[in-house]
């Protein structure tokens, strides 16, 4: 599994109540790279403005977990990213995942929801 994560992702769709759905904002771009083993980095931004937002973080995989710690973040980042938890230092996730179809399926919360990140290999 970890063989299979590394590499460069790009957010391509939602998943929503088990339905593809729209992007709510389609200008939005994000990479998540998987640089090695225990590293990673996630970088966005939005076409439509000035800016992005990158940081570096620290990862393990336990089970069907993504645990990561926010290790650091880019100087030059948008004013706006400080307001984003997982631009944070020292910030701790953990998030369901699985790789089917190559593509990366990341689970999140939303209320009593589930809505599903789903990131295509680049390289």
């Amino acid at each position: 599994m970890l063989s299979q994560i590394i590499g460069l992702w790009m957010y391509t769709g939602l998943i929503f109540q088990g339905q593809p759905i729209a992007k709510p904002s389609p200008e939005l771009v994000i990479y998540f790279q998987f640089i090695n083993e225990t590293d990673n980095n996630l970088f966005y931004f939005r076409q439509d403005q000035r800016g992005y937002c990158e940081r570096q973080a620290t990862y393990s995989i336990d089970g069907n977990l993504l645990k990561q710690k926010i290790t650091s973040a880019n100087p030059d980042n948008a004013d706006v990213c400080s307001a984003d938890p997982d631009m944070q230092i020292g910030g701790l996730s953990s998030t369901r995942f699985e790789i089917k179809d190559e593509q990366l399926y990341l689970y999140l919360t939303l209320g009593e929801d589930e809505l599903v990140y789903v990131w295509s290999k680049v390289n």
